[in-house]
């Protein structure tokens, strides 16, 4: 009886020091300050630690170049897994076709529950000196994983919050358009487009490009409406005189439109005309400035510069 006494004493011992209860092990990675990536795949390493965030299509879905706060739920296909290796692992060991066998993995948590976070900001570039001009030149991704619960090999670790930190990406503007030709499908629509990208001018005043040398400029308000102007970005390169259509192409598809926003300062169009010839043999250059341009989108916008030369267009 005492013999059995004993081990059970020795028993209930084990497990009130155990109870179900497993280490919790202290994992940071905001000390490391971008993400790096490739394919659906967005990772951070610290140390020989590492962890993973796979989302399927994620430049399109999760990580696109829109501001504003998205949430994606782990599931199955959006899956968040912390990994310790023997060593500091390397871009191998995520990218590499197969992936790096070394060094090797020495303990793999996978999420089984909760939610990314994802807020995004656009970074724009310092003004130009002399013109003001500012460019968005990428965006930052600020993740947090929310009511997180990790499957570790004995028992789970959850977070209510748990910062991973920022991805950026970049973008593709290739804004100034003034190194490419200006096109015009009438004096009331012009445009200046390089490969996927484009400037517009639609619903022009004709009397702008009237055929008359001027002494001052010829100078009239942008706004979304008369003298429109927009900075458009498609998924696809533009065809040439794609906006001269009649009916606008079902490709490319646009992606981004970018409007004249005069809250802060009124965007003017100034035109000044020069020719050369004579008689019937006259030919007008109507050389085109745009001032104090503000292009928005959603709640980002850039600033083209106190004047911008758009380009130059002739009439006979």
């Amino acid at each position: 009886m005492k013999k059995f006494l004993g081990i059970m004493a020795v028993l209930f011992g084990f497990l009130s020091c155990n109870d179900g209860d497993v280490t919790v092990k202290s994992i940071s990675f905001t000390e490391i300050e971008n993400a790096a990536s490739c394919g659906d795949l967005v990772y951070k390493i610290n140390g020989t630690d590492a962890m993973i965030i796979k989302i399927t299509n994620a430049t399109t879905t999760a990580f696109i170049n829109t501001v504003g706060v998205r949430e994606i739920a782990i599931t199955g296909t959006t899956k968040v897994i912390y990994r310790t290796y023997s060593a500091t692992p390397s871009t191998d060991n995520f990218c590499g076709v197969p992936p790096a066998a070394t060094p090797s993995l020495a303990e793999e948590w996978t999420a089984i529950g909760g939610t990314i976070q994802i807020t995004t900001t656009a970074k724009k570039s310092t003004p130009n000196a002399t013109t003001g001009a500012t460019s968005i030149i990428g965006y930052n991704h600020n993740i947090i994983l929310k009511n997180i619960t990790f499957q570790k090999p004995v028992g789970t670790q959850s977070y209510d919050t748990f910062v991973f930190g920022n991805f950026t990406t970049s973008t593709t503007l290739a804004y100034p358009f003034s190194s490419s030709a200006l096109s015009k499908c009438s004096t009331t629509k012009l445009y200046s487009q390089i490969d996927k990208e484009a400037l517009l001018l639609d619903n022009l005043d004709p009397t702008l490009f009237a055929n008359a040398v001027t002494t001052t400029p010829r100078v009239a308000n942008l706004s979304n409406t008369t003298n429109k102007l927009r900075y458009l970005v498609y998924n696809g390169t533009l065809p040439t005189a794609y906006f001269c259509n009649t009916t606008t192409p079902t490709t490319p598809t646009l992606t981004e439109s970018w409007e004249v926003d005069n809250t802060t300062t009124q965007a003017t169009i100034e035109v000044t005309t020069t020719s050369v010839g004579s008689g019937t043999n006259v030919v007008y250059t109507h050389k085109i400035y745009l001032k104090k341009v503000n292009l928005k989108k959603d709640n980002i916008s850039f600033y083209l510069g106190d004047s911008y030369y758009l380009g130059d267009i002739t009439t006979p």
